[in-house]
Formats: structure tokens, sequence, C-alpha cells
């Protein structure tokens, strides 16, 4: 999940590198999102601030898809 988002804002030029979407989009470590590529979803926090971030940056579409993935029904 983390490597598609990441990919949709490097392509938009908001972010360089995974170090810099980690601090920046997720607000965590800046190996954050290196380590979660091969583990479990990232946790509803920090989804959420991602979501804060990207609206904040204007991706809102990308934010919207993230919401409706939370949103879901287990």
């Amino acid at each position: 999940m983390l490597d598609d988002i990441y990919e949709q804002v490097r392509e938009r030029g908001l972010v360089k590198n995974r170090s810099a979407f980690s601090r920046q989009f997720l607000g965590r470590a800046h190996n954050y999102a290196s380590a979660k590529r091969t583990r479990e979803q990232p946790s509803q926090n920090t989804l959420l601030h991602l979501v804060r971030s990207l609206a904040q940056a204007g991706a809102n579409d990308i934010a919207e898809r993230i919401l409706q993935t939370l949103l879901e029904p287990v």
C-alpha cells in the first residue's frame, strides 16, 4: 500500500525519496516507509496523518482513496 502511495506522491513531485515521504507525509522516522515495504499495513494513525498531509499538499484525490480504504468494513 505505501509503495503505491509513495510512487504517486513522488510522480507529482511532492517528495524526492522514501526518507522525505516518511518524515513529511507519514510523520515518522526517515526509514519508516522503507521498513514497511515488506511488512504489515501501516497503523490507522499513520494513515490518518498521511491523509492530512496529502490534503495540505493538494493531493486530495489520493487522500480520498486512502480514506475510503480506512472506512471499508473489514
